[in-house]
């Protein structure tokens, strides 16, 4: 299995159904502990899927710290 399939699509899922609270997502790059909602990720795992979904166009966000005006686009990437 690859990247995408074992962390970055799962994390694109989880956030399509579960969006930020107010547009704000924190992630932990530096936490190995387990994902509170993706067990199966660490919070490290999540925080670099984040960022790859930002680099392919999944997310968009403004600050790469915290995650603020945080928008998933869902499976499908919009136009560039």
């Amino acid at each position: 299995m690859s990247l995408w399939a074992n962390r970055d699509l799962p994390v694109l899922r989880f956030l399509h159904d579960h969006p930020p609270y107010h547009g704000m997502l924190e992630t932990n790059r530096l936490s190995e502990k387990p994902h509170s909602d993706l067990l199966q990720l660490t919070e490290q795992d999540v925080h670099l899927a984040v960022q790859t979904l930002h680099d392919a166009g999944y997310v968009d966000f403004v600050n790469r710290v915290v995650h603020t005006r945080f928008v998933p686009f869902g499976l499908r990437r919009p136009d560039r």
